[in-house]
C-alpha cells in the first residue's frame, strides 16, 4: 500500500504535468485575443467541470460539506460558525488569486513561456515563511536544498545575464516586465497556497475547488461586463469564437489542476506540492520550443535539468554529505556550462527576452572573453533625453557603452554610474567632456544627443572617423547644416539614422497599417497637436539668469516649431507614404518672453496626394493629438493613450482589435522609452540595423526632408505666402 506521502507526491507530479499542458492551451487561446474575456471563458469551462464533480460528490456522500478549521489564521474567530470562516477565507483567497491570474495571463499573452514562467519557482521559497505562519509547516534540510536547486535553475534561464555576474539574472528579472509580473504572481500564490490547504481541511478538494472556481469566474465575469461598457478592444464572445477548442481545453485542464493540487494538500506539505509543481518548467521549455518556436532551448534545458535535480532531491532520502555533494555538483555544472558555451540565438527573440547576444554584421570588436561580438557605443550628450533611454544600452547584452561624454562632467558621470549597474559596462568606461573620448578606435557607434547647433560638428566628425551615427531629432539647427551632414554621410558606407521617439509606440504603426489597408478610404484631412509647457519653465529660468540653448534661435534653429513639428511631419509623411509639397503658417511668442523663438505655431501642410494637414505646436500649453480623416472613417489618438476609431473595415493590430460598428474607444498607453523589449523601440532597432547592415528606420534623408519642411514654414512666416518645400533643398534629396 502506498504511503500518504507517496500519494501526495504522485498527485503533485500529476499537477505539474497537467499545469504545463494547461499553460500551452491558455497561450494558444490568448494569442490575438482579449485577456479578460479569454480568462473568463477559460474559467467558465473550468467551473462547468468542477460543478459536475461537486454534484457527484453530493450524490455519493452524505457527510458534512464543512468542518471547523479552528481560529482564523490561528489567531481569532475560533467560535465562529464554519461557514462564516470558510467564506472569509474563500473571499480573501480568490480575490488575491484573481489579481494573480490577471498578471499571469498577461505574461502568457505577451512573453516567452520558457523565460518568464520559471520565476514562479520563487513561490516555494516564499512558502517557507508563509507555510510556517499559517500551517506551522517547516521543511527539512533536504527539502530546503532541493528548493535552492529549483530556484537556481529558474534564474539560470537568463544565461546571458549570468555573464554580468551572479546577480545578473536578478537584475534582468526586474528589468523584464514579464518576469516582474511573474514575481508578483509568485508572491501572491505564496500567500494563497497555505489558505488553500486550510480550506481543503475545512471541506474537501471538490467542494473547495467548486467554490474557488465559481468565485474566480464571477470576478472575471464582472470585470468583462464593465469592460464591455467602456467599449473594449473586442466583443466578449470574440475570444471564444476565435479559439473555441483551445479555450475549452484550457478550462478543463484548469479544473483538473485545481482538483489534483487541492487533493495533494491532504497528503503532503504545501511547500512540497508547489515545489514539485513549479519544477514542471522543464516541460514548459519543451512546449515553448516545439509549439511556440521559442529560442535558446539548449541553455534552458540545462537550467531546467538543475530544477529537476532539486525535485529529485526532495523525493529521495539521503545523508547530509550526499545532499551537499549533489547540490554542489549540480550548481557547479550549471554555472560552468552556461559560462563556457557560446550563445546561439535568433535576433527575433530580442522582442521578447534579453537573453540574446547575436553576432554583429560589420563589427569587428568583441568582448574581453572573445565569445560575444559587441557593438561598442559612445554617448555624446548625457542630458535629460539620454536618461530616458539609458537603460536600453544597459539591458541589451550585445551592446556596450564605452564612453559617456558631456560638457557637464557630472551628467556624464551620472550616466556612467547608471550603466555600471551591469559589470560589462562598468569596466574601463570613459567619462569625459571632450568629444575625442567618443571617437576612440574601440567605438563603433556615436549616439548624438547634443543641442541642435552642435549636430553638424559632431555628426560630420564622427562620420569622418568611421563611426555609425544616431542623431537626436532634428538633424540640425539649419538646413545648411543638415545638407552638410547628409553629404558627408553619403561619402561613407556607414549606418546613419535619426531618433524619433513617437515611432516607439505600437499605436503609430497600427494607424499607418489602417491607412494603407484602406480602413478610412481616401485620406482627405489630418491634424496633429503637440503641446507641452516646457517653454514657460525655460522662459522663467532665462529671466533668472539661467538661459537654455532652446531659447536661442541660433542654437535651436527657431523655437517650438523646429523642436516639436518634426515629429508631426515625419509621422504624417510616413503614415500616408506621401511627401509635403507646400507649407504655410503663423507663429508668435506671447507668453515665453525669455525665449527668442516662437512659443506657439500653427502650420498648414499640403501633400503631393492632395491631402491637407494642420499642425498646432506650443511650448506654453498641454495636449497631444493625432487625427486622420478619410472618406470611409476616421481615427483620433489622444495624449499617447486613447484611440477612437470609426471605420467600415475590421482591423486587428498590435494595440487593438476593431470590428466595424459605431465609434469605439481603446485604451492604448504608450510604452516607456527605456523598454528594450518593446518591438518598435527606436534605439534598439537602430542598433540592430548597424549590426545587420540594414537601413535605419528613420534615415538622414527623412530627417533632412523634415527639416526642409520646417525651413519652408519659417520662410512662409517671413513672406506671408505658401512656400514649396522642394525649392528649399533643390536636387539633393532626389539623388542617391
Amino acid at each position: 500500500m502506498l504511503r500518504p506521502v507517496s500519494i501526495g507526491l504522485c498527485l503533485a507530479a500529476g499537477t505539474s504535468v497537467v499545469n504545463v499542458l494547461m499553460d500551452v492551451c491558455r497561450k494558444k487561446a490568448l494569442i490575438r485575443n482579449d485577456l479578460i474575456s479569454t480568462t473568463f471563458w477559460i474559467r467558465l469551462f473550468g467551473v462547468v467541470v468542477l460543478t459536475g464533480a461537486f454534484l457527484l460528490r453530493l450524490h455519493a456522500s452524505s457527510g458534512p460539506l464543512l468542518h471547523d478549521g479552528g481560529a482564523l489564521f490561528g489567531y481569532f474567530g475560533a467560535t465562529w460558525p464554519p461557514l462564516a470562516k470558510f467564506l472569509i477565507y474563500l473571499f480573501l483567497d480568490t480575490g488575491l488569486v484573481a489579481v494573480a491570474v490577471y498578471f499571469y495571463f498577461a505574461v502568457l499573452k505577451e512573453s516567452d513561456l520558457s523565460v518568464c514562467v520559471p520565476f514562479m519557482s520563487f513561490t516555494p521559497v516564499l512558502l517557507i515563511p508563509t507555510g510556517y505562519l499559517f500551517l506551522h509547516e517547516v521543511p527539512n534540510l533536504r527539502q530546503f536544498l532541493g528548493v535552492i536547486l529549483v530556484v537556481s535553475g529558474a534564474l539560470a534561464m537568463d544565461r546571458e545575464a549570468l555573464r554580468r555576474g551572479l546577480l545578473g539574472p536578478v537584475r534582468a528579472m526586474f528589468r523584464n516586465k514579464g518576469s516582474r509580473y511573474i514575481l508578483i504572481v509568485a508572491v501572491i500564490f505564496a500567500l494563497t497556497n497555505p489558505i488553500d490547504k486550510v480550506l481543503v481541511i475545512m471541506s474537501d478538494p471538490i467542494t473547495y475547488g467548486f467554490g474557488y472556481g465559481a468565485m474566480i469566474c464571477l470576478f472575471y465575469g464582472l470585470l468583462m461586463v464593465s469592460q464591455e461598457r467602456v467599449a473594449t478592444s473586442q466583443t466578449w464572445t470574440k475570444a471564444l469564437r476565435a479559439a473555441p477548442l483551445w479555450t475549452i481545453a484550457a478550462g478543463m485542464l484548469d479544473a483538473s489542476v485545481l482538483l489534483l493540487q487541492f487533493t495533494s494538500h491532504r497528503y503532503i506539505d504545501v511547500f512540497i506540492t508547489i515545489t514539485v509543481k513549479r519544477a514542471g518548467v522543464i516541460l514548459s521549455v519543451f512546449a515553448g520550443w516545439l509549439i511556440f518556436h521559442e529560442h535558446n532551448i539548449e541553455d534552458r534545458l540545462v537550467a531546467s535539468a538543475t530544477m529537476l535535480g532539486g525535485v529529485i532531491l526532495i523525493y529521495t532520502p539521503m545523508g547530509l554529505a550526499a545532499q551537499l555533494l549533489t547540490v554542489g555538483v549540480l550548481l557547479a555544472v550549471l554555472v560552468g556550462r552556461l559560462r563556457m558555451n557560446p550563445l546561439t540565438a535568433s535576433p527575433d527573440s530580442e522582442l521578447q527576452t534579453l537573453q540574446t547576444a547575436e553576432s554583429g554584421a560589420g563589427v569587428s570588436t568583441t568582448d574581453e572573453a572573445g565569445a560575444v561580438p559587441l557593438l561598442r557605443c559612445a554617448l555624446l550628450g548625457c542630458g535629460s533625453i539620454t536618461r530616458e533611454y539609458l537603460a536600453i544600452y544597459r539591458d541589451l547584452p550585445w551592446v556596450k557603452v564605452v564612453s559617456c561624454v558631456d560638457i557637464d562632467h557630472g551628467r556624464a558621470a551620472a550616466a556612467a554610474n547608471e550603466l555600471a549597474r551591469s559589470t560589462d559596462h562598468g569596466d574601463a568606461m570613459r567619462v569625459a567632456t571632450d568629444i575625442e573620448a567618443a571617437l576612440e578606435a574601440d567605438v563603433d557607434i556615436v549616439i548624438i544627443s547634443t543641442p541642435n547647433y552642435l549636430h553638424r560638428e559632431h555628426a560630420v566628425t564622427a562620420l569622418r572617423r568611421g563611426k555609425h551615427v544616431f542623431l537626436q531629432k532634428p538633424i540640425a539647427s539649419t538646413l545648411e547644416d543638415g545638407i552638410a551632414i547628409l553629404r558627408e554621410a553619403r561619402k561613407h558606407s556607414l549606418t546613419c539614422g535619426v531618433y524619433m521617439s513617437y515611432f516607439d509606440q505600437p499605436v503609430i504603426h497600427d494607424l499607418k497599417a489602417m491607412v494603407q489597408d484602406g480602413c478610412f478610404g481616401e485620406i482627405t484631412q489630418m491634424h496633429m497637436k503637440l503641446m507641452h509647457p516646457g517653454g514657460l519653465l525655460w522662459s522663467r529660468q532665462a529671466g533668472e539668469g539661467h538661459p537654455t540653448w532652446r531659447g536661442s534661435i541660433k542654437e535651436t534653429g527657431g523655437g517650438a516649431f523646429i523642436q516639436l513639428a518634426v515629429h508631426s511631419i515625419r509621422i504624417l509623411s510616413w503614415t500616408l507614404d506621401d511627401r509635403v509639397t507646400h507649407v504655410q503658417g503663423f507663429a508668435s511668442n506671447r507668453l515665453c518672453v525669455g525665449l527668442e523663438g516662437e512659443d506657439s505655431a500653427v502650420a498648414l501642410l499640403k501633400f503631393e496626394s492632395g491631402a491637407f494637414a494642420t499642425l498646432n505646436i506650443s511650448w506654453c500649453a498641454t495636449g497631444e493629438e493625432l487625427a486622420i480623416h478619410g472618406t470611409h472613417g476616421s481615427v483620433v489618438y489622444q495624449d499617447n493613450r486613447w484611440v477612437t476609431v470609426q471605420s467600415v473595415r475590421e482591423y486587428e493590430g498590435q494595440s487593438f482589435h476593431y470590428e466595424p460598428t459605431s465609434e469605439v474607444r481603446f485604451d492604448c498607453p504608450a510604452p516607456p522609452l527605456n523598454d528594450a523589449l518593446q518591438p518598435f523601440n527606436q534605439h534598439r532597432l537602430f542598433l540592430q540595423a548597424v549590426r545587420d547592415g540594414m537601413p535605419p528606420f528613420v534615415s538622414l534623408e527623412d530627417g533632412l526632408r523634415d527639416l526642409a519642411v520646417v525651413a519652408a514654414f519659417y520662410q512662409a512666416l517671413r513672406t506671408g505666402a505658401a512656400v514649396a518645400v522642394d525649392a528649399m533643398v533643390g536636387e539633393l534629396l532626389l539623388t542617391n
